[in-house]
């Protein structure tokens, strides 16, 4: 049968270190270093509006079936069965002309 107490059988907890405070990193950056670049997007490097339009779910479901294919494609052909190679390289074909 279990205790009713838990602090019996609960051991003793062990004082952890504080990683953030540690001083094996300093705190400011080094001076003779030039400043950090911004990471965004300067407004001249962004296309026009209308330009970077979301990908379709149309696309999308085309380039995956793209993609399985010539997948299909690699596997088939290092088992030996070219035929089969063929027809997948010609559904691929068909579902790529569907990107354009």
């Amino acid at each position: 049968m279990a205790p009713s107490n838990t602090s019996e059988t609960t051991p003793a907890a062990t004082p952890v270190r504080d990683r953030a405070t540690d001083d094996a990193v300093p705190a400011t950056p080094p001076t003779d270093m030039p400043p950090a670049e911004p990471t965004g997007q300067s407004g001249s490097d962004v296309g026009r509006e209308g330009d970077n339009g979301a990908v379709g779910l149309a696309r999308i479901a085309w380039l995956v079936t793209v993609l399985a294919c010539v997948i299909t494609i690699v596997i088939l052909m290092v088992e030996g069965y070219y035929g089969y190679a063929l027809v997948t390289l010609a559904v691929a074909v068909s579902a790529g002309i569907n990107l354009t």
